[in-house]
């Protein structure tokens, strides 16, 4: 689902969604996507850049790394942006800190959508009020897909789901690393017409991201992210 406010929360909506579907033995979770907006270059440089050694850190069960995350989505997408003649973003902490927290909250209370059931943290404008951010305006971007590198529709088989033991083309499949994770919802969020409107609107000047990991015993984890957008 897509929703749109403008400064005034006065709300203009259209709809969007990504299905997903999930077999515990033959098919992946092709992810979730989701988006809301409501309603010049941050001092972030379109230079060609590389993610060093660090971004190949698996991606574990028992912890997320968000400023890693963080800063592999910031890559990503001004490397798009960039391509497409849009100015790059600048990373903001409160962005983060806000997108962490929706991201987390959606994986523990298993909830996907930008209205939250916790209080205080309701909607984008309390998120991000709460994190003291000033803004003119400001978007947000949620998605969700497995922790495991296994791409929408692909048949992959169990060879040990209590030891996260998975083969996919006879092949043993591995968990995303911090960069391919982050390529990877970019590429989701860039390749869904609301996402894409988001991920490229010249109007925002600074990124946040974070993520989340939701237990899915099926394929050992999803994670649950959020990108929010400002300017």
């Amino acid at each position: 689902m897509s929703k749109k406010f403008n400064t005034l929360l006065m709300m203009l909506s259209t709809c969007l969604s990504a299905a997903c579907s999930q077999s515990s033995n033959s098919q992946s979770n092709s992810a979730n996507v989701e988006a809301t907006t409501f309603v010049n270059n941050g001092g972030a440089s379109c230079a060609a850049l590389s993610l060093d050694a660090r971004y190949d850190r698996p991606v574990l069960q028992n912890g997320f790394d968000n400023a890693l995350f963080d800063a592999a989505v910031l890559h990503y997408t001004n490397e798009r942006r960039c391509a497409n003649g849009v100015p790059p973003l600048a990373g903001d902490p409160g962005l983060q800190q806000a997108a962490g927290i929706h991201s987390e909250d959606m994986a523990t209370r298993r909830f996907f959508s930008h209205t939250s059931p916790v209080p205080g943290r309701e909607t984008l404008r309390d998120r991000l009020i709460g994190e003291g951010v000033k803004i003119r305006s400001a978007a947000e971007n949620i998605a969700t897909r497995p922790r495991l590198q296994i791409a929408g529709g692909q048949p992959f088989f169990v060879v040990d789901r209590q030891n996260c033991s998975f083969s996919l083309e006879g092949r043993p499949v591995q968990p995303h690393t911090y960069n391919t994770l982050a390529q990877s919802f970019v590429t989701q969020w860039e390749n869904s017409p609301g996402h894409r409107e988001n991920l490229m609107n010249p109007e925002f000047t600074r990124l946040g991201s974070g993520g989340g990991i939701q237990s899915n015993p099926e394929v050992c984890g999803d994670i649950v992210a959020t990108q929010n957008f400002a300017s």
